[in-house]
């Protein structure tokens, strides 16, 4: 039970994280327009604003790609597909529930330790990591902070 609940704790605050950044993220895009105009001389609106959707797409595919391989890594398929076979048969009326819920124990009494904690380090403590990152790339690489902004506003002539 102490597993499940640092699993739990770890997703909420991964989830919590994730929206404040993309809040964060969708405010800094919006800035790089003034940016852009006083840079390059067009503001670009619809291309510097369609980012937003891409990087989030982008990050749905990586997550994507790091819970697969996990689960390939870990073995996690074998146990889901015996457990999605068991409920299919269940609910085809070949076996009783009380029998699907017994092969389901002993299909999970397989799982080792190993490969639980090796999920629970995947689903918790990786995208935590990785959170930490993103927010040290934005701190080292985005310098459009708010006094950059305004400077930019009055340089263009707006009083944002």
């Amino acid at each position: 039970m102490g597993k499940f609940v640092v699993l739990m704790i770890g997703y909420m605050l991964c989830n919590f994280g994730q929206y404040c950044y993309y809040l964060i993220m969708m405010i800094s895009i919006m800035n790089t327009v003034e940016y852009n105009e006083l840079k390059f001389g067009s503001r670009d609106e619809g291309i510097i604003t369609s980012l937003r959707p891409f990087i989030t797409k982008l990050g749905g595919a990586i997550i994507v790609a790091v819970t697969s391989s996990a689960y390939i890594l870990l073995g996690v398929t074998d146990y889901t597909n015996q457990i999605s076979e068991l409920e299919q048969q269940c609910n085809q009326n070949l076996i009783t529930e009380a029998s699907k819920l017994s092969q389901i124990d002993a299909v999970l009494s397989h799982v080792t330790n190993q490969q639980a904690m090796g999920l629970l380090i995947f689903m918790s403590i990786v995208p935590g990591i990785l959170m930490l990152l993103s927010y040290f790339l934005y701190k080292k690489h985005y310098k459009l902070d708010e006094e950059e902004y305004d400077r930019i506003c009055k340089e263009l002539g707006k009083t944002e």
